[in-house]
């Protein structure tokens, strides 16, 4: 004996289409409900490199971190730069503790001047072309300058 299928009555129809549609929307909304929701746990917590200037950075053991700040200013001269560093006792400093010049080219790194001053034996000096010119181009800290963050050369 043969048995015959209908194909016709193994479709889904109109009802259970619309079930169907509405149980993966309602898997969506739960799953997206729930990615918010451990989201919501991140929210009131700051990332982990994120600083609070408010409140001291501590080692693991709870030792206070003391953060130093340096800025650089770069100018061009011949095939490399002249560098000025300005450190900072910390975030907050509004006059540099140090401020350091050199000169970089390449692989050549010659320091030239500390806190304003001509370094009295540079060494590799006969490798920052036009010394002179170069000095001129260190920017030290101006005390007078209405910006106190203005340089003085």
């Amino acid at each position: 004996m043969e048995q015959r299928v209908v194909t016709t009555h193994l479709q889904p129809d109109l009802m259970e289409r619309a079930a169907a549609a509405a149980i993966v929307i309602a898997a969506i909304g739960v799953a997206a409900f729930l990615g918010m929701w451990g989201l919501s746990f991140l929210r009131d917590k700051p990332p982990p490199l994120w600083i609070n200037p408010n409140e001291p950075a501590k080692t693991t053991a709870g030792e206070v971190i003391k953060r130093s700040v340096s800025v650089f200013s770069n100018v061009q001269h011949a095939d490399g730069i002249v560098q000025t560093g300005w450190d900072y006792k910390d975030g907050g400093g509004t006059v540099p503790v140090r401020q350091y010049c050199h000169y970089m080219a390449g692989t050549t790194f010659v320091g030239i001047a500390l806190n304003g001053v001509r370094l009295s034996s540079i060494n590799g000096v006969e490798l920052v072309p036009d010394i002179e010119g170069a000095l001129a181009k260190c920017q030290w800290w101006n005390s007078n300058a209405t910006d106190s963050t203005e340089p003085h050369q």
